[in-house]
């Protein structure tokens, strides 16, 4: 377990986003679970492909290049598992913040406490209200509500939530009135949202051109083509390249799904 700790200082990013995905894993705890899960799954696979391989009359080297690339892929799909869950609770917060912080100022405004009012609003926001009743119960348990919010702030997955507690903390510490910068941190957020869904829709065509040739032009027409000049010029394709250009163009396709989703900007109406 030392030697995995050790390794966990080459990652100095790896603790925050354990930390700001929620999951209760150290670095070093969890760099050996991400190589356990990936050896596991790759020498499956593996024995999966040597069966293959020797069913058809292969050479074992078809499945164990593979099972290097397998190992190499899912050590970083797994490395990479908090970033996903902290862009996920990002996108998740995105799509009530706005919301979420008129409700706040309309709170505030009915001359409600600043806790009463962010206890009203992690009850009327499933999505958004989860971070707000962290720190609730952070109170609820005898903390000061400054020493609660400054703890949600180092573990907050989204930059504007962030900007909304460093607010409720400078009106904590001088005593000044919230409401108005609540309101153009509102605004600021909403312009933010239109333009990136102004950007999406720019790269949305670029994007979908893209997908149809990897996923339609190449494997149709390119490979009738190649299959064509490779069978005159008298070059025999084997089942071993058929596999590979179909293992490869199968997760060019699923990085893509992946990049586009992640993309996608979550907004709300405005």
């Amino acid at each position: 377990m030392l030697l995995f700790d050790n390794l966990a200082k080459y990652f100095p990013l790896l603790e925050p986003s354990l930390k700001a995905a929620r999951m209760s894993h150290t670095p070093g705890n969890y760099l050996k679970r991400c190589l356990i899960s990936s050896l596991s799954i790759s020498l499956a696979l593996f024995l999966f492909l040597g069966i293959l391989s020797l069913t058809f009359g292969l050479k074992l080297w078809f499945a164990l290049s593979f099972f290097i690339v397998f190992l190499v892929f899912f050590f970083f799909y797994f490395f990479n598992i908090p970033k996903f869950n902290v862009l996920r609770s990002e996108k998740v917060i995105e799509s009530e913040i706005v919301s979420a912080i008129r409700f706040l100022i309309m709170e505030l405004k009915s001359e409600r406490s600043l806790y009463s009012a962010m206890d009203n609003t992690s009850k009327n926001f499933a999505l958004t209200g989860i971070y707000f009743d962290e720190i609730i119960n952070g109170v609820r348990l005898g903390k000061t509500l400054e020493k609660s919010i400054n703890e949600a702030v180092e573990i907050c997955p989204s930059p504007h939530l962030r900007q909304v507690y460093w607010q409720l903390l400078n009106s904590l510490q001088t005593g000044a009135d919230i409401t108005d910068s609540l309101e153009n941190l509102l605004d600021d957020i909403v312009e933010k949202q239109k333009i990136k869904v102004e950007e999406y829709g720019r790269e949305l065509n670029a994007l979908s051109l893209f997908y149809m040739m990897i996923s339609i032009i190449i494997p149709t027409i390119g490979f009738t083509i190649v299959t064509a000049v490779l069978t005159f010029i008298g070059i025999k394709i084997s089942l071993a390249l058929l596999l590979s250009a179909w293992v490869t163009l199968s997760l060019i396709q699923y990085f893509f799904l992946i990049m586009s989703s992640y993309r996608r900007p979550a907004v709300e109406a405005y």
